[in-house]
């Protein structure tokens, strides 16, 4: 399998030399300026040419990666992989390496070669993990319509951690620039200073089996009621439950945004008629949440009077997929319901979604009623 990978064009944070993550931000002019430039010089020439025989176009969900790629091939429709997001930064996010000297977590992070996981980010297995992920979903995608190159734009995080996949040594030295372009080979003969075919064979199917393995971990956490302190946490997977939608259906929906902000959540958790749970880990950490309303009609000519439970959202963290969250969430769920003499358990799901639906019916739901629609 090729990859043809593009870093995203400069934003104002890497202008400014920020740590810039899950931040969404977009593009500076500076950035949009050096991408037409660079087109216009033939930088992209290679991945035009994968894209004009058939390759498929994957790219990060973020908004840089989404502008960057409208730039270089302008009416091309694009495959968002999720796990193709940038790394989470923690308490570094949004802030400079200047404005983070002296403090001791910064310090610690520079004095270990910058090994060290972010603080309050994302550790460096589940980074791996999460773009393996991300390289096995490109692939089957890829082989379903024949095609055995792929054109990805995302971050630099994103290039790294490909290249370390398949390449090893140190992470960071597999850095690139804003708009930068490499190429990257799974089972490579003939990669300058890399392996043979035997082991290049050897790290595929290492790849493959951490891909296994990350799908059958478990968690040992537990599913309690949301509070107050959780709310950050609600607000990033809010951001993720969005982009589903929107990348689904953007005619409908914005994004990257969230339904509710900070304060109509914490109003939301003070009502015991909106029952909010989230699945944590070990360290208190929520991986997941369902958002639920009781609902009754009362005094209908038509409807009976039944207690229903309307599961109104439900995420789980892109990079907890494959770990049971989802089903111990919704297990937990039903025997609330059941605990507070409902009839049933409803919720709403997006055609465009077919995954989340297949879920539901794993879990046992089946239709109820379907909405249609007539674009004008």
């Amino acid at each position: 399998m090729h990859y043809i990978v593009i870093r995203h064009g400069m934003t104002r944070g890497n202008e400014e030399h920020r740590f810039m993550g899950r931040t969404d931000i977009s593009l500076s002019e500076k950035g949009i300026r050096e991408l037409e430039q660079l087109k216009e010089q033939g930088t992209y020439r290679k991945a035009e040419k994968a894209l004009e025989e058939g390759a498929l176009l994957f790219l990060s969900p973020m908004t840089r990666c989404r502008q960057s790629a409208e730039i270089l091939f302008p009416g091309r429709k694009g495959i968002i992989i999720p796990e193709l997001i940038e790394v989470d930064f923690g308490i570094f996010e949004g802030k400079s390496a200047e404005e983070l000297s002296g403090t001791v977590e910064f310090q610690a992070w520079i004095d270990s070669g910058k090994t060290l996981s972010f603080p309050g980010g994302e550790d460096f297995d589940t980074q791996i993990e999460r773009i393996t992920k991300a390289m096995n979903m490109i692939d089957e995608l890829s082989e379903k319509a024949g095609q055995d190159t792929a054109v990805i734009v995302a971050h630099g995080g994103t290039v790294m951690s490909v290249n370390h996949i398949l390449k090893g040594g140190e992470f960071l030295k597999w850095r690139i620039q804003n708009g930068e372009m490499v190429t990257m080979e799974r089972n490579n003969h003939l990669e300058e200073g890399g392996k043979t075919a035997t082991e290049e064979t050897a790290v595929t199917a290492e790849i493959a089996e951490t891909a296994v393995t990350a799908d059958r971990k478990e968690n040992t956490g537990h599913v309690r009621r949301a509070e107050e302190k959780d709310i950050p946490r609600l607000l990033e997977l809010l951001v993720q439950v969005d982009m589903v939608h929107h990348n689904g259906r953007p005619d409908i929906f914005k994004g990257p945004t969230t339904k509710y902000n900070a304060e109509e959540l914490k109003e939301i958790l003070q009502e015991e008629s909106t029952p909010v749970f989230v699945y944590v880990d070990e360290n208190d950490r929520a991986l997941g949440h369902a958002f639920c309303m009781h609902q009754q009609v009362l005094g209908s000519h038509v409807m009976t009077d039944v207690k229903t439970l309307y599961i109104d959202d439900i995420c789980v963290d892109e990079a907890a997929r494959g770990q049971h969250v989802g089903s111990r969430l919704y297990e937990h769920v039903i025997e609330y319901a059941k605990q507070y003499g409902c009839y049933n358990v409803t919720l709403n799901v997006w055609s465009c979604n077919p995954v989340a639906q297949a879920f539901y019916e794993k879990m046992g739901m089946s239709p109820q009623k379907i909405g249609m629609e007539t674009i004008l």
